[in-house]
Order: C-alpha cells, then sequence, then structure tokens
C-alpha cells in the first residue's frame, strides 16, 4: 500500500523571502540596465546613421540633375535642396510634422526652446563648410577645399562663389549631427534647426565653450558624419579633420 505523503508547500511568503526576491529582481536589473540602455542606443545610432545616409543618396541625385553642382549650404538651403528627393516632390519649408523621420535623430537633444515652442519640424545636421567667410577663404589663395560649401555665405552672389561640385569634394564630410541652437532665431514653432553652419575647428576644438559650433557627439561620445561617397563614418569627439585646403578630410 502506498502511503501519501504528508508534505505541504507553505502557501505564503514571509516578510524575509519576499524582500529576497524583491533584492535579486534589482540586482538583475541593476545588470541588464546599462546593456539595455547600451543596446538601444545603438539602435538609435543606427538609425540616424540611415537617415544620413539617405542624405548622401539625394545629394548624388540632385548633383546629377544639376550638372554636378550641390546646392548652397548656407542656413535651410541644403536640406531643402535634397528634400524633394528624400520625400518625393516635398517642400522642406512646408514644415510638415511628417518630415521629422527624415531629419530628425531619434537622439536629438531636445533644448528649453524647443520645449517652449514645440516646432512642427525638428533638423539635427547641418551642412558643412570650410571657411567661416569669403574673406578667410581668399587669404588662403582660394584652395580646392572639401566641405559642402566652401564658405559662409549671405548673399545669393556669394552663395554661387560658395558652391561646389559632388565630384571636387570627394572624400570629405559634407554634412554632421549638430546640436539644436537655443535661440529665437533658430527655433520657431514651424521648425527647430542647428547654428547655420559648422567648419572643422569647432568639431576639433573640444574644449569650445560654445556647444551649438560643435558636431553633436549624442551617441555615447560618438557622432555621425555622412562623406561625399554616401558613406557614414562614426566618430568619437576629438581632433580629427583637416582644415583650410583639406577641410573636413579626416586626418
Amino acid at each position: 500500500m502506498v502511503q501519501k505523503s504528508h508534505f505541504r508547500w507553505n502557501e505564503k511568503f514571509t516578510l524575509i523571502e519576499f524582500l529576497i526576491v524583491i533584492s535579486v529582481i534589482a540586482v538583475l536589473a541593476a545588470m541588464l540596465l546599462p546593456a539595455l540602455n547600451k543596446a538601444r542606443e545603438k539602435a538609435k545610432q543606427i538609425s540616424c546613421a540611415g537617415m544620413m545616409k539617405q542624405f548622401g543618396v539625394c545629394s548624388v541625385l540632385y548633383a546629377g540633375d544639376y550638372s554636378d553642382w550641390l546646392p548652397p549650404a548656407s542656413d535651410l538651403k541644403w536640406i531643402s535642396g535634397i528634400f524633394p528627393y528624400l520625400c518625393r516632390g516635398a517642400n522642406y519649408t512646408e514644415y510638415r510634422p511628417a518630415f521629422n523621420k527624415y531629419v530628425q535623430c531619434p537622439s536629438t537633444v531636445l533644448v528649453p526652446l524647443v520645449q517652449t515652442c514645440r516646432p512642427k519640424v525638428i533638423l539635427s545636421y547641418v551642412a558643412t563648410i570650410a571657411f567661416t567667410s569669403e574673406s578667410s577663404f581668399q587669404s588662403y589663395g582660394s584652395p580646392q577645399c572639401g566641405a559642402w560649401g566652401r564658405f559662409y555665405a549671405d548673399t545669393v552672389e556669394k552663395e554661387i562663389r560658395s558652391q561646389q561640385k559632388l565630384s571636387a569634394v570627394t572624400g570629405s564630410v559634407i554634412a554632421v549631427e549638430a546640436p539644436l541652437y537655443n535661440s529665437s532665431s533658430y527655433i520657431a514653432s514651424f521648425g527647430a534647426r542647428p547654428f547655420s553652419y559648422h567648419v572643422p575647428s569647432y568639431t576639433n576644438n573640444v574644449a569650445s565653450g560654445a556647444p551649438q559650433w560643435r558636431a553633436a557627439f549624442r551617441h555615447e561620445q560618438r557622432s555621425n558624419f555622412i562623406f561625399a561617397d554616401g558613406s557614414v563614418r562614426s566618430y568619437r569627439n576629438g581632433q580629427q579633420f583637416g582644415e583650410r585646403a583639406d577641410a573636413w578630410i579626416p586626418e
């Protein structure tokens, strides 16, 4: 005859057992959370790189339609020029919220004015230039330099002289991730964007006290850079780009 066991599980947790379980869960969460955060940030970096890759493709398409010329680098003209290729036939200055999926990095840090103005479109990138002004460009003998534009231009005449041909900037960075500029001149209800332009000295200056002039190293202290050949490369914060004649060519 088989005897039945009289052993019974205690159906109630004691307070000590409950605290032990909670402690184990907390320890496991603390161990896994950094890895999960890192994986999430890596996914955002990949998404950002894919977005920038499209900038490269659309720049090639634009140049193919305009005798190898890139659009002007000034202010929003670079993104406005290639945007109809990003979003078929669309005009960037219509500022539709749907445009964010083409131009907003998922890791973009939202500055205070963004919270106040609630812009429809947030642009996380900016075109590169080699010199801050035409006079500084000329002072170096008007070199053949890399970048989306030769120098910053505030008039149509200067824009024409500043424009680059795509074939002339092979191997150079043409657009970078950039922080939003917390200024009413750059952030309004219709849109938010970075400072108007970036030169190598801004990004190379690790100790810069003006973060709006620097590339945004928002991916675990790394930043994506799009090159004229369509490749996207990730760099750490530091001095790594040439200036003057070899502007925006990695050293």
